[in-house]
């Protein structure tokens, strides 16, 4: 018995010699919760060299294709443009900082936040992954630049110095995803149209917000794009401005919503074969959907029976809140309300 009990104390010993060592490490290691508040903005990445080309002060001018990267956020000293592309084959990497062009009070400087140099056609440029602030002409300014992807963007209070204060001025064929563009001078988003017949097709622009700015939401000068998912609310309500301009033809523009603009929608002369589907037009101060392909031979109308014939539009599930008593009423009552959407 005196064997077993001694057995017994040895068993009992180690386990308790094993469980003090076990705290003494939890204690030497330091272990301990992490921070319950959310990390703040990034950081200065000046010290940390990533794959590609830093960018760590402004103004800068790319001349090389390949791949740069902001290392920190870059406030303007000067008048002039941020960051300059004047090659192909570009993509520029925001990281999460901010380009701030150091508009004290709105409306003084007049430059870009990026811009290409000329007005040579650039092609494959891609920008991402931050924010465009408070530059005197246009945030993103790349109208000849063709092919260009915009995604994760966020695009504040450009323009009121400079020609055109858009929030993201794009060329042909440009995919833009997950931008937001507000409180911009002119147009929050605008796509041009870049050589005879486009130059580019199958671009897009997808679920991103354009509001409170001065001019369109979206101005859509090129063909062959997919507008979908995005939302337009209170553009140039005083101004006469739009949810969405259209002036190029077959795009296909589906689940989106104009609120609270100038106009909902507004179709351009010459623009033709755009399918609409499952819309909303809400609140509106001029018209939910302007000469939105249903117009009759009405005086306000300079081409009649252009609904059936010249522009050839397809209608599916539009719902607005426009009421008229005009000819054109008892046709698809404006927005296409009885059509129903595939």
């Amino acid at each position: 018995m005196a064997a077993i009990g001694n057995r017994i104390n040895s068993v009992l010993l180690v386990l308790v010699l094993l469980t003090m060592l076990a705290v003494l490490g939890v204690l030497a290691t330091g272990v301990t919760g992490g921070p319950l508040d959310p990390p703040g903005p990034p950081g200065s990445t000046d010290s940390v060299r990533l794959p590609g080309t830093p960018i760590s002060e402004l103004p800068y001018t790319i001349t090389e294709s390949g791949n740069y990267y902001l290392t920190r956020n870059l406030t303007a000293s000067s008048t002039g443009n941020g960051i300059t592309i004047s090659v192909n084959h570009v993509t520029l990497d925001l990281m999460g900082f901010t380009l701030d062009g150091n508009k004290v009070p709105i409306g003084s400087g007049s430059g870009s936040g990026i811009a290409q140099s000329g007005l040579i056609p650039l092609r494959y440029v891609t920008v991402k992954n931050g924010t465009i602030v408070r530059w005197g002409n246009s945030g993103v300014n790349l109208p000849e630049t063709i092919f260009g992807r915009y995604e994760d963007l966020t695009l504040p209070f450009n323009g009121g110095f400079g020609p055109d204060g858009v929030g993201l001025w794009v060329g042909s064929g440009s995919i833009i995803e997950r931008v937001e563009a507000d409180h911009n001078a002119g147009d929050g988003i605008r796509v041009s149209l870049v050589g005879s017949g486009g130059g580019a097709t199958g671009g897009a622009v997808r679920d991103s917000n354009s509001g409170q700015n001065g001019g369109d939401g979206l101005q859509l000068e090129d063909s062959m794009m997919i507008i979908d998912g995005n939302t337009f609310i209170k553009n140039g309500q005083n101004t006469g401005g739009a949810g969405i301009r259209i002036s190029g033809s077959d795009n296909l523009i589906r689940n989106n919503l104009t609120d609270s603009n100038g106009y909902g929608i507004y179709l351009e002369a010459g623009d033709k074969h755009n399918e609409f589907a499952r819309h909303r037009a809400w609140h509106n101060t001029l018209e939910d959907c302007h000469d939105l392909g249903f117009w009759d031979a009405a005086a306000t109308d300079p081409y009649p029976n252009e609904w059936g014939t010249r522009r050839s539009w397809t209608v599916y599930g539009i719902v607005a809140d426009y009421t008229t008593t005009t000819p054109w009423d008892a046709m698809l009552n404006f927005c296409g309300t009885t059509n129903p959407a595939p």
